[in-house]
């Protein structure tokens, strides 16, 4: 499996990690995490509304922070970091197809 984009759009910088840069999100969401939501509530890119799997550094985690697991529907992905506002930790964001955590 190969590390996740640094290039997407969420992505706020990197983190190096022993396996390499990880990327690193904000706990806010944009503008354009928001249209996305709305988009893929009225069925507009539903299918494709997905982040790639891995490993994320949410604010300024340590090797002693927690570690998360979520699945790589983004609106489940920007539920877990909306809720977590100033907490660093890690995400592991597997390959659920695009599917939410409630359905995978």
């Amino acid at each position: 499996m190969s590390p996740p984009s640094l290039k997407q759009p969420f992505v706020t910088g990197s983190v190096d990690t022993p396996r390499g840069p990880a990327p690193r999100v904000g706990w806010s969401l944009r503008f354009a995490d928001h249209w996305g939501t709305l988009k893929a509530r009225w069925a507009i890119g539903r299918m494709d509304y997905k982040v790639d799997p891995g490993l994320y550094a949410l604010g300024h985690p340590s090797e002693q922070s927690p570690v998360l697991v979520t699945a790589n529907y983004k609106m489940s992905f920007d539920r877990l970091r909306e809720a977590l506002p100033g907490r660093d930790a890690w995400i592991l964001v597997l390959d659920t197809k695009g599917i939410n955590v409630w359905c995978a």
